[in-house]
Protein backbone atom coordinates (compact mmCIF):
# COMPACT_ATOMS: atom_id res chain seq x y z
CA UNK A 1 0.00 0.00 0.00
CA UNK A 2 1.14 3.25 -0.38
CA UNK A 3 0.60 5.31 2.64
CA UNK A 4 4.41 6.95 2.36
CA UNK A 5 5.96 5.54 5.59
CA UNK A 6 8.71 3.72 6.19
CA UNK A 7 9.09 1.63 8.77
CA UNK A 8 11.09 -1.21 10.88
CA UNK A 9 9.26 -4.17 11.79
CA UNK A 10 10.72 -5.52 15.87
CA UNK A 11 9.72 -8.68 16.92
CA UNK A 12 9.20 -9.03 20.69
CA UNK A 13 8.52 -11.92 22.73
CA UNK A 14 7.15 -9.64 25.64
CA UNK A 15 4.71 -8.56 23.06
CA UNK A 16 1.09 -9.12 23.56
CA UNK A 17 -0.32 -6.97 20.43
CA UNK A 18 0.90 -4.76 17.49
CA UNK A 19 2.10 -2.24 18.45
CA UNK A 20 3.32 1.10 16.60
CA UNK A 21 5.91 3.49 18.04
CA UNK A 22 7.17 6.74 16.93
CA UNK A 23 10.19 7.88 18.47
CA UNK A 24 11.75 11.41 19.06
CA UNK A 25 13.13 11.56 15.67
CA UNK A 26 10.25 10.60 13.44
CA UNK A 27 11.10 7.08 13.18
CA UNK A 28 8.56 4.20 12.64
CA UNK A 29 8.90 1.24 14.24
CA UNK A 30 6.19 -1.96 14.52
CA UNK A 31 6.30 -3.85 16.91
CA UNK A 32 4.79 -7.55 16.85
CA UNK A 33 4.11 -10.41 19.37
CA UNK A 34 5.98 -13.40 18.17
CA UNK A 35 4.50 -15.63 15.42
CA UNK A 36 2.39 -12.51 14.11
CA UNK A 37 2.07 -12.41 10.21
CA UNK A 38 3.89 -9.43 8.89
CA UNK A 39 1.52 -9.86 6.09
CA UNK A 40 -1.08 -7.85 7.61
CA UNK A 41 1.93 -4.85 9.45
CA UNK A 42 1.22 -2.88 6.40
CA UNK A 43 -2.67 -2.87 6.73
CA UNK A 44 -2.38 -1.78 10.00
CA UNK A 45 -0.25 1.23 9.20
CA UNK A 46 -2.12 2.31 6.56
CA UNK A 47 -4.93 2.47 9.26
CA UNK A 48 -3.09 4.26 11.34
CA UNK A 49 -1.23 6.72 8.61
CA UNK A 50 -2.67 10.18 10.16
CA UNK A 51 -1.99 9.40 13.76
CA UNK A 52 1.48 8.55 12.40
CA UNK A 53 2.07 11.54 10.43
CA UNK A 54 0.85 13.59 13.53
CA UNK A 55 3.39 12.39 15.27
CA UNK A 56 6.11 12.89 13.20
CA UNK A 57 4.91 16.26 12.32
CA UNK A 58 5.32 17.13 16.20
CA UNK A 59 8.67 15.63 16.08
CA UNK A 60 9.59 17.78 13.32
CA UNK A 61 8.97 20.83 15.00
CA UNK A 62 10.29 19.75 17.68
CA UNK A 63 13.81 19.34 16.39
CA UNK A 64 15.58 22.75 17.61
CA UNK A 65 17.41 20.56 20.53
CA UNK A 66 20.28 19.38 18.75
CA UNK A 67 20.49 15.73 17.79
CA UNK A 68 23.21 13.97 20.04
CA UNK A 69 26.85 13.65 18.22
CA UNK A 70 27.77 10.69 19.29
CA UNK A 71 26.28 7.85 16.92
CA UNK A 72 26.20 5.68 19.33
CA UNK A 73 24.30 7.01 21.76
CA UNK A 74 21.12 5.41 21.41
CA UNK A 75 17.29 6.91 20.40
CA UNK A 76 16.11 6.76 23.94
CA UNK A 77 18.65 8.68 25.64
CA UNK A 78 18.06 11.17 23.14
CA UNK A 79 15.03 11.56 23.30
CA UNK A 80 15.62 11.29 27.28
CA UNK A 81 17.80 14.56 27.00
CA UNK A 82 15.29 16.08 24.77
CA UNK A 83 12.40 15.02 27.48
CA UNK A 84 14.67 16.43 30.15
CA UNK A 85 15.35 20.19 28.61
CA UNK A 86 11.34 20.67 27.76
CA UNK A 87 10.47 19.53 31.11
CA UNK A 88 12.25 21.40 33.27
CA UNK A 89 11.44 24.70 30.43
CA UNK A 90 7.95 24.03 31.33
CA UNK A 91 8.43 23.28 35.13
CA UNK A 92 10.05 26.77 35.14
CA UNK A 93 7.62 28.32 33.45
CA UNK A 94 4.58 26.82 35.98
CA UNK A 95 6.66 27.25 38.68
CA UNK A 96 6.67 30.91 38.30
CA UNK A 97 3.43 30.72 39.81
CA UNK A 98 3.15 28.47 42.39
CA UNK A 99 6.49 28.86 43.43
CA UNK A 100 7.06 25.67 44.88
CA UNK A 101 10.31 24.20 46.05
CA UNK A 102 11.31 20.41 44.95
CA UNK A 103 14.90 18.85 44.55
CA UNK A 104 15.77 16.84 41.62
CA UNK A 105 13.76 16.36 38.28
CA UNK A 106 14.47 12.69 36.68
CA UNK A 107 13.15 11.63 33.14
CA UNK A 108 12.84 7.95 33.15
CA UNK A 109 11.91 5.12 31.07
CA UNK A 110 8.79 3.64 32.74
CA UNK A 111 5.79 1.39 31.23
CA UNK A 112 3.14 2.38 33.56
CA UNK A 113 3.03 5.69 34.66
CA UNK A 114 3.76 9.74 33.42
CA UNK A 115 4.78 11.02 36.24
CA UNK A 116 5.06 10.73 39.97
CA UNK A 117 6.22 13.11 43.23
CA UNK A 118 8.02 11.55 45.96
CA UNK A 119 7.56 12.19 49.53
CA UNK A 120 11.19 14.04 49.48
CA UNK A 121 10.42 16.70 46.94
CA UNK A 122 12.02 14.75 43.71
CA UNK A 123 9.63 14.90 40.58
CA UNK A 124 9.90 12.17 37.85
CA UNK A 125 8.49 11.79 34.83
CA UNK A 126 8.36 9.64 32.01
CA UNK A 127 10.25 10.31 28.54
CA UNK A 128 7.69 9.60 26.48
CA UNK A 129 6.16 12.76 27.93
CA UNK A 130 7.86 14.55 24.86
CA UNK A 131 5.65 12.67 22.53
CA UNK A 132 2.55 14.13 23.56
CA UNK A 133 0.90 17.31 22.79
CA UNK A 134 2.11 20.31 24.52
CA UNK A 135 -1.31 20.47 26.60
CA UNK A 136 -1.10 17.23 27.99
CA UNK A 137 2.31 17.55 28.49
CA UNK A 138 1.44 20.46 30.45
CA UNK A 139 -1.19 18.48 32.63
CA UNK A 140 1.32 16.41 33.66
CA UNK A 141 3.88 18.59 34.82
CA UNK A 142 1.30 20.45 36.47
CA UNK A 143 -0.08 17.43 38.40
CA UNK A 144 3.15 16.57 39.76
CA UNK A 145 4.11 20.23 40.24
CA UNK A 146 0.45 20.22 42.46
CA UNK A 147 1.77 17.27 44.37
CA UNK A 148 4.61 19.17 46.26
CA UNK A 149 2.07 20.38 47.86
CA UNK A 150 -0.86 17.99 48.22
CA UNK A 151 0.44 14.98 47.87
CA UNK A 152 -3.07 13.27 47.26
CA UNK A 153 -5.62 13.79 44.52
CA UNK A 154 -8.07 16.00 47.20
CA UNK A 155 -10.55 18.70 46.58
CA UNK A 156 -7.37 20.91 47.18
CA UNK A 157 -4.94 19.00 45.07
CA UNK A 158 -7.33 20.09 41.60
CA UNK A 159 -7.56 23.28 42.67
CA UNK A 160 -4.12 23.83 42.72
CA UNK A 161 -4.25 22.12 39.57
CA UNK A 162 -6.94 24.39 38.02
CA UNK A 163 -5.52 27.30 38.62
CA UNK A 164 -3.16 27.26 35.42
CA UNK A 165 -4.51 24.32 34.17
CA UNK A 166 -8.64 25.41 34.08
CA UNK A 167 -9.71 22.73 31.61
CA UNK A 168 -7.62 19.64 33.65
CA UNK A 169 -10.59 17.56 33.56
CA UNK A 170 -10.69 17.57 29.56
CA UNK A 171 -6.78 17.19 29.42
CA UNK A 172 -6.95 14.39 32.42
CA UNK A 173 -9.60 12.26 30.39
CA UNK A 174 -7.67 13.00 26.72
CA UNK A 175 -4.71 11.33 28.26
CA UNK A 176 -6.66 9.01 29.50
CA UNK A 177 -6.95 7.40 25.69
CA UNK A 178 -3.23 8.05 25.27
CA UNK A 179 -1.38 4.60 25.48
CA UNK A 180 2.20 4.47 27.51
Amino acid sequence: MDHGIKYSIKTSPKAKRLRIVVNCDAQVSVITPKGFDAGLVDKYIESKARWIKEKMKLFHSRKKIEKPKSIVQSSYHACNARAKKMIKERLMHFNDFYNFEYNRISVKKQSTKWGSCSGKKNLNFNYKVLFLSQDLADYIIVHELCHLKEMNHSHRFWQLVEKTIPDYKKRKKKLNNVSL
